[in-house]
């Protein structure tokens, strides 16, 4: 890496709940400023008030502030950021997620920030009409556009933006283990553990997991789940009310926030994701480093990350019975599991390192300042 952070950044984020790219910029930055960069020349906004990621941010000694944005009608409190970045003096603004592009972008561009770079998390087929139109109206704006997968860039020149401001750089929140933790053969009398990570949310489909879990458990397969994420909202309420009526509270379990990956990793035997879209997950990157299989919908990034029957399994999204036939495999063939895994730690070891990430970010922002 770097010797030092040369530039002054100020990074946008839509939101200090946890998220995918709100906690993939904590682990980023956490992890610069372990390898001897100064917290001086970083400084991180969100749109919305405190959340529960902020206290995080500033244990980091780093400046952190909130614009206060609620909704669209409050649009006039994203003039305070011009006070932020006049204050600051940033050479970069560089901004995550639709709703931090659009604002960073107008305002920076007000106040001549030298410099704006977007990270895209996921591709825009989930946009309605107007937030595309708003999205293409920005672009102008925008120097430089970071993707964290080829599927988000290939989506990314599908809807105009030219190529060649695009780089790809895949997204990582994890180093390898000095350890790594091998997941443990499945043994006659033990229940086989299936784990999930993520946040509850639609676009995560967690009916298909509990569809799956329904067909396993139907071939008379021992299996309990365990779900990682939050779960305080509407659609959290709504999959506990349909794993009660399931009958399957004793065998799914939401745990809420995880903050011990640890811990969470070494209960489960593989990892299961439904999503119907996604842009590069990190609970899959996270499972592989602790030497885990996953199996995984084969949207967005994932096939790019998981290799099929190598390091894991691809299915079509919103099939649950083929989610079980995969777990029902790796349920028979221990041994299998037990090879999937180590193969997934040395793929990421070799390719989606955080170290990487940020090696390959920190040139960028050199090329890009010139």
């Amino acid at each position: 890496m770097p010797d030092k952070l040369k530039y002054k950044i100020l990074y946008l984020i839509t939101s200090w709940e946890i998220g995918g790219a709100e906690t993939a910029l904590l682990k980023f930055i956490k992890r610069l400023i372990e390898t001897g960069f100064s917290s001086e020349n970083i400084m991180v906004i969100a749109l919305s008030p405190n959340g529960s990621l902020r206290e995080k941010f500033r244990e980091l000694n780093i400046q952190t502030f909130s614009l206060g944005l609620m909704s669209p009608y409050e649009l006039y409190k994203a003039l305070k950021l011009k006070t932020y970045i006049n204050d600051f003096k940033p050479d970069i603004l560089h901004t995550h997620l639709l709703k931090a592009d659009l604002v960073g972008a107008v305002i920076g561009r007000i106040c001549q920030v030298k410099k704006i770079v977007s990270t895209k998390h996921n591709g825009n087929q989930l946009l309605n009409r107007a937030k595309k139109i708003l999205e293409k109206g920005i672009e102008s704006f925008i120097d430089l556009h970071i993707s964290v997968s080829d599927a988000v860039k290939t989506d990314m020149v599908k809807r105009g933006i030219p190529e060649q401001k695009i780089k790809t750089i895949p997204i990582s929140t994890i180093n390898p283990l000095n350890k790594n933790l091998i997941a443990p053969i499945l043994s006659e009398n033990k229940t086989f553990t299936i784990g999930v990570l993520s946040r509850l949310h639609p676009v995560k489909s967690f009916e298909d997991i509990v569809l799956m879990t329904q067909y396993l458990l139907q071939r008379k397969y021992s299996v309990s789940v365990i779900i990682g994420g939050e779960f305080n909202n509407e659609y959290g309420r709504r999959i506990s009310r349909m794993i009660d009526a399931f009958g399957l509270l004793d065998v799914i379990t939401m745990l809420g926030t995880i903050d011990d990956l640890t811990s969470f990793f070494s209960r489960i035997d593989v990892l299961v994701s439904a999503s119907i879209s996604e842009g590069f997950p990190q609970s899959l990157i996270e499972a592989m480093v602790y030497s885990l299989p996953v199996v995984a919908t084969a949207v967005g990034g994932v096939p790019e990350l998981v290799i099929d029957g190598q390091t894991g399994f691809l299915v079509p999204p919103r099939c649950p019975e083929l989610l079980a036939d995969k777990v029902e495999f790796l349920i028979k063939n221990p041994e299998i599991r037990t090879r999937m895994g180590i193969a997934g730690e040395m793929r990421v070891r070799d390719h989606f390192t955080l170290d990487a990430m940020i090696e390959k970010t920190l040139i960028l922002y050199d090329r890009l300042m010139g």
